[in-house]
């Protein structure tokens, strides 16, 4: 790859993973000679084997008109990924329109979607062209498809089935020619029981389902991600590229990420922000220091008395004998007293 190399670990990957991968960086570095916009848009970064996966199963519905739905939690990289399946498509060159359903209010949702003509109600002075309309023969991404109200989920359903649609107000039906690919943090299948959520919408979207596992359950894409973001910003506000310490990785791999890939990006933001030279552990914030490995790496940091040193390191040892205050204090070879006395602050 142009002189470039990635190390590959045999005792986690197949061969059959590792086609893939080989496959996913000769794309990568294709793309990466394309437009300054068309990688920008290339953000679906990964080398765990569920994303491996995702991008095996892209290849062989990418140059269909297959109904996509993409699920995982807020923040996972739904729109990342329904980007990149748009770009790697026969599609590419037309609008890429996205639109989140449970950020708009019911009462404009269905004029945002399906455009309205003059005169519909009070204030439609002139027609409006909805998403559909807007998309052309590109891609239409409904965000928090979950959210879509009951009425207009029987308006998606023709869209889905008929190819067509009526504007509000309008009496003659519009073609669509767009795909659709929809997405949701929350669970269609519950939604469904419930009935929530139409059986029958809910089985032609999910023709094919890509689902996108937390950030805590991928550790091993957090580097990439983290060193893509650093990347972007430096590109972004024309720095020079700060150095970062190993220790840095360490920790924001054991950190469990609640807010997903959108977290780890608004802290690179953030860490960029004050233009370091050097990006090392002091520069993360406090909630990457509650694992108890973590915390002694921030009393280091800290310069915390050595006493609180004491404390932490004890704590640390108390959890990964499973909690077993014998066992740790004859590692720290100290007395059962002494153990009880270092882990009083959150033990007893």
């Amino acid at each position: 790859f142009k002189g470039k190399a990635f190390v590959v670990p045999f005792d986690t990957y197949g061969l059959k993973d590792l086609q893939v991968l080989i496959r996913y960086h000769i794309g990568y570095e294709a793309k990466t000679a394309e437009s300054d916009k068309r990688k920008e848009e290339l953000c679906f970064i990964g080398k765990s084997k569920s994303i491996l996966q995702i991008l095996e199963q892209i290849e062989l519905v990418n140059n269909t008109d297959i109904h996509i739905l993409i699920t995982g939690e807020t923040g996972s990289g739904k729109t990342e990924l329904a980007r990149y399946i748009h770009n790697g498509s026969k599609r590419r060159d037309e609008p890429f329109v996205h639109i989140n359903c449970a950020a708009i209010p019911d009462n404009l949702l269905e004029s945002e979607l399906f455009g309205y003509k003059k005169g519909a109600f009070t204030g439609a002075y002139s027609d409006k062209i909805g998403i559909f309309g807007s998309a052309g023969r590109g891609t239409v991404f409904l965000d928090e498809i979950g959210e879509l109200p009951s009425y207009l989920q029987a308006k998606l359903l023709k869209v889905v089935d008929e190819k067509d649609y009526y504007p509000v107000g309008g009496t003659t039906p519009l073609r669509v020619d767009a795909r659709i690919i929809t997405a949701t943090n929350t669970d269609l299948v519950k939604a469904v029981n419930e009935k929530r959520f139409r059986e029958d919408l809910y089985y032609r979207l999910n023709t094919v389902q890509f689902h996108i596992p937390p950030l805590r359950e991928r550790k091993e894409d957090i580097p990439e991600l983290f060193s893509y973001f650093i990347e972007k910003q430096v590109k972004k506000n024309k720095t020079k590229k700060p150095q970062i310490e190993p220790l840095v990785y360490e920790l924001i791999q054991e950190y469990s990420w609640p807010g997903n890939v959108r977290e780890l990006q608004n802290l690179v933001e953030r860490i960029s922000f004050r233009k370091p030279d050097k990006i090392t552990p002091a520069l993360l914030p406090d909630s990457f220091f509650s694992a108890p490995r973590a915390r002694i790496v921030r009393a280091a940091i800290k310069y915390w008395p050595l006493e609180r040193v004491k404390q932490e390191y004890a704590k640390y040892i108390y959890k990964i004998t499973g909690e077993n205050k014998s066992k740790a204090a004859r590692i720290l070879n100290v007395d059962i007293k002494t153990m009880r006395k270092l882990l009083r602050s959150n033990v007893e």
